[in-house]
């Protein structure tokens, strides 16, 4: 079987009422239709296939658990491994046994039809459709901002300014595709991805995690300086003085680069100019 549904018919789960399904959907022009809800009646073909992958399949393969049982026992399966007993199954062994209800076997009956289907335009196409997720961005002077990363590329220069459609894959950020009205235009890299790949999920993570560490050092060198400015305060003091000597010369040098970092940051920088042409 292959070729693109003209209908979807699935129940309510939150992946299938997703704006990304919605989206996949629209690109591909397929219709989504869903259950009515409290109506498991509806749902009768696909939770009989289900059934009779559990009783035909995933009670043969190592790591089935049984009510009460132990999987460690039999060992697991990664999910390559998985997909390649799955597929050796449903090909090999489903497609090819005699249905009870049709008295056919599924690959016999599907040969036997005269449905043509409806094929995407090339797998390349097809791909950039499902394995993407597209976002509008605009084009700013440092380039795309997206991810609350910079991704940049020499032929984004003359769009300064426009309004781009981004396509990148969940499953490796590290460059996205850009498009402007439609056309595509290049494939902008982020330099602090490119050495590795890493998930859109997982640099979501290590954004958390920075802003959870700067947010950290930002309650430290606060600490750090209301007791620099307390000694400062307190210049001349019997408290003062009861510090030892070590302690306070360093606290001062400390609350001087402190001091001085704040006059850097506090002054006023002109921002730099670009020259940009609408229509370069």
């Amino acid at each position: 079987m292959c070729g693109i549904p003209e209908r979807f018919y699935t129940d309510h789960g939150p992946d299938f009422e997703s704006r990304r399904m919605e989206q996949v959907a629209a690109d591909i022009r397929m219709r989504l239709d869903y259950s009515m809800v409290g109506e498991p009646r509806g749902r009768g073909k696909i939770e009989r296939f289900f059934e009779t992958v559990d009783q035909m399949f995933l009670c043969e393969v190592p790591g089935f658990c049984p009510s009460g049982g132990d999987p460690a026992k039999d060992g697991l399966l990664t999910l390559p491994r998985f997909e390649a007993l799955f597929r050796e199954w449903l090909l090999g062994i489903y497609h090819r046994r005699t249905h009870g209800g049709t008295k056919q076997a599924p690959a016999q009956r599907w040969e036997a039809g005269t449905f043509i289907p409806r094929m995407p335009d090339s797998v390349e196409r097809l791909d950039l459709l499902l394995l993407t997720e597209a976002k509008p961005r605009r084009v700013g002077r440092d380039g795309i901002r997206f991810a609350n990363r910079k991704y940049v590329d020499l032929t984004l220069g003359p769009f300064i300014g426009e309004d781009v459609v981004i396509r990148y894959d969940p499953r490796d950020i590290g460059e996205i595709r850009v498009y402007h009205q439609g056309v595509f235009l290049c494939r902008a890299v982020c330099a602090e991805l490119a050495g590795g790949s890493y998930s859109y999920k997982e640099v979501k993570q290590m954004n958390s995690r920075g802003r959870r560490l700067l947010r950290e050092r930002r309650r430290k060198i606060e600490a750090m300086a209301g007791e620099l400015l307390a000694v400062r305060n307190s210049s001349g003091s019997e408290d003062r003085n009861d510090r030892p000597e070590p302690a306070r010369a360093e606290l001062h040098a400390d609350y001087e680069k402190l001091e001085k970092r704040h006059q850097i940051t506090s002054s006023k920088i002109p921002p730099p100019s670009l020259k940009s042409y609408r229509n370069e």
